[in-house]
């Protein structure tokens, strides 16, 4: 039962606000944030694996991609009402791409769902898209823009990244809280208004698709914590560290790319 605990580690900042807010678990020295962390095939395909994957799925257009279960706080809507709101050119251009169930209403603009695509598609599926658009209201971390931006997608992101996560992305994102501001996000895609790819790829970096940042780093975050954290009466510390450190504060970790080990 968090109202018992001596202290908690969690994997995004939202998580530990929420924490904060609702157990008055606040202070710095009983917890520990290590954000979640993607895999490290999400990284740009190639133009001929995007064209393999296009030809096989009947794909013609440039598409708006949306991934994952789409109800309720997934938000949606206001997706389905941003493309409501385009010029019909713009709708005649563009597609849908859901890799999930299919749409049953007719938004005015082709919409094509997909299921049972690969994890080895994955990358292939991010890479081919002219934007991502993840609308969500509320999630624990929400992974999936980290693994489009590691493929170099560009992203329009709902109000929980907005609001509480919007230090992953910052200005490399754009942010739509309704059909109005989705409309224009996406009217800013076709003008080519949007984030480097380059940076955007450097970003998802920091979040796991370099393997220097990826579990191994929260391995390292949560075995500091555990060694100088609020349990350090019981783990002894970094005294378990001796002799290959002189003071105990001094059992620190560094990351490799397959491994932690300890900081010289």
């Amino acid at each position: 039962n968090l109202r018992h605990a001596g202290g908690f580690l969690s994997i995004s900042k939202s998580t530990t606000d929420d924490l904060c807010e609702l157990y008055g678990m606040c202070d710095p020295a009983y917890i520990a944030t290590s954000d979640n962390r993607a895999a490290p095939v999400y990284r740009p395909a190639s133009a001929r694996a995007v064209a393999a994957l296009k030809a096989k799925y009947g794909i013609s257009k440039p598409y708006i991609l949306g991934v994952g279960k789409r109800y309720g706080y997934k938000n949606y809507d206001i997706m389905w009402d941003g493309i409501h709101q385009l010029p019909q050119a713009m709708k005649d251009k563009y597609m849908v791409l859901l890799l999930g169930v299919e749409e049953t209403v007719d938004h005015g603009i082709e919409v094509k769902a997909l299921q049972g695509v690969s994890e080895s598609e994955m990358p292939v599926v991010y890479t081919g898209a002219a934007v991502f658009v993840y609308p969500s209201k509320y999630e624990g971390f929400g992974m999936p823009p980290v693994e489009a931006a590691g493929c170099g997608a560009s992203l329009i992101l709902g109000p929980f990244h907005k609001d509480r996560m919007h230090h992953v992305f910052g200005d490399l994102a754009q942010y739509a809280t309704s059909g109005e501001e989705m409309a224009e996000a996406l009217q800013r895609v076709e003008k080519g208004e949007v984030a480097e790819r380059r940076k955007l790829i450097q970003r998802a970096r920091l979040y796991g698709t370099d393997t220097h940042h990826g579990w191994n780093e929260v391995a390292k975050d949560y075995l500091e914590y555990l060694i100088h954290g609020p349990f350090r009466p019981h783990t002894l510390g970094g005294r378990h560290c001796s002799p290959l450190v002189d003071d105990p504060d001094d059992c620190r970790f560094v990351t490799t790319a397959d491994s932690i080990r300890l900081a010289d």
